[in-house]
C-alpha cells in the first residue's frame, strides 16, 4: 500500500503536464479528443466558439440532439437505469445558458430543453420522475427569466410574450395540458401594458375556442379561464370581474371563489346558496363550505341578537 501511495505521489498532475505543452500540441490534443467525443466537441463550440446568436443556438441545438442520440442509441429508447443520467446531462446543458449575455438567447435555449424534455416522455422510462423534475425546473427558470424583464425594453418584453405564447401552442404538449397553461400563466407578467394584455387574452381565447367540447379538456379550459379572470380582476373594473365570475359558476374553481368572496363580504346567505347549488354535483368540498357558511351565519345572528 505504501509503495502504491508513493508511486501516486510521484505522478505528475495532468495540469502540470499540459502547462508545459506548446499551443500547437494542446490544439492537437483537444482536436483529437473532440473528434472522438461529439458532446465534448459541441460543448467547446458552445462555450468558446462564437458570440453570433444564430450560430450559438444552432450549436446548442446540435449538442442537445447529440446528447439524445447518445442515450437513445439504436433502440431509440432510454432505459430506466440511464434516465437519471440523461436528465442530469440536459440539466447541465440548461445551466450552460447562464454564460450567455442576452436574455432572449437564454430563453430560446430554455425552450429547446423544455421541448426535448417533454418529448422525452415518449422515449424514456421516467418511472422515478427525473424527466418530469427537469421539465418543472426548465419552467421555473423560464419564469425567472420572464420576471427579470420588468425593466427591459418594450421590444424585449414583446418578444418574450410572443415567443412564450407560440411555445404554448407547440404540438409537443398534446396530452400534457399543465405545461402550456404554465407558459401562459408566466405570460401574465407582461400583461401590464394594454396591447400585450390583449394579445395574451386573445391567445387564451383562441385556445379555449379550439378545445371547447373536446372530451377530457375541461380542466384545460377551466385553468385558462382562471387566467382570464385574474387578468380581468387585476386590470378591469370590479363589475367586469364579478360578471365573469358569475358566468362561470358551473366551474368548481369559480364557484369556490364566489363562495369565498361572499364569506369575506359577510353575505353568508349567498355563500350557502352557492354551496348548495354546488352540492348538486355531489362535491363534498361544497358541503363543507355550506357548513362553514351556516356556522358563520349563526355566529352573526347571535351577535346581532346580543347587540
Amino acid at each position: 500500500m505504501i509503495k502504491v501511495l508513493t508511486a501516486m505521489a510521484n505522478q505528475r498532475k495532468l495540469e502540470e503536464v499540459l502547462r508545459e505543452l506548446s499551443k500547437e500540441e494542446l490544439i492537437a490534443i483537444i482536436a483529437e479528443a473532440a473528434g472522438q467525443d461529439e458532446v465534448f466537441k459541441n460543448k467547446l463550440l458552445l462555450k468558446y466558439g462564437t458570440e453570433d446568436q444564430p450560430r450559438l443556438l444552432k450549436t446548442f441545438q446540435k449538442l442537445l440532439k447529440t446528447i439524445v442520440k447518445q442515450y437513445t442509441g439504436r433502440e431509440g429508447f432510454i432505459p430506466y437505469r440511464e434516465t437519471s443520467s440523461f436528465a442530469a446531462d440536459l440539466m447541465a446543458l440548461l445551466d450552460s445558458k447562464d454564460s450567455v449575455g442576452e436574455d432572449t438567447v437564454k430563453l430560446e435555449m430554455a425552450l429547446l430543453v423544455l421541448e426535448e424534455g417533454v418529448e422525452a416522455f415518449q422515449y424514456a422510462d421516467d418511472s422515478d420522475g427525473e424527466i418530469g423534475a427537469l421539465v418543472d425546473e426548465v419552467l421555473d427558470q423560464i419564469d425567472g427569466l420572464a420576471e427579470g424583464q420588468q425593466t427591459a425594453d418594450e421590444s424585449v418584453r414583446k418578444h418574450f410574450l410572443t415567443r412564450l405564447i407560440k411555445m404554448s401552442q407547440n404540438a409537443v404538449f398534446d396530452g400534457w395540458d399543465d405545461y402550456p397553461v404554465t407558459l401562459l400563466r408566466i405570460c401574465t407578467v407582461f400583461a401590464d401594458e394594454k396591447k400585450r394584455r390583449e394579445q395574451l387574452l386573445a391567445a387564451i381565447g383562441e385556445r379555449i375556442t379550439a378545445t371547447t367540447g373536446e372530451r377530457y379538456r375541461e380542466y384545460l379550459n377551466e385553468a385558462l379561464q382562471r387566467i382570464q379572470f385574474e387578468l380581468i380582476d387585476k386590470y378591469s373594473s370590479a363589475e367586469e370581474a364579478d360578471k365573469f365570475m358569475q358566468e362561470h359558476l358551473h366551474m368548481s374553481s369559480f364557484r369556490a371563489l364566489a363562495i369565498q368572496k361572499s364569506m369575506e363580504a359577510g353575505d353568508y346567505g349567498r355563500a350557502i346558496q352557492l354551496a348548495e347549488q354546488g352540492e348538486w354535483g355531489d362535491r363534498s368540498d361544497f358541503k363543507k363550505a355550506r357548513y362553514a357558511a351556516y356556522k358563520a351565519l349563526s355566529l352573526k345572528e347571535r351577535a346581532e341578537a346580543a347587540g
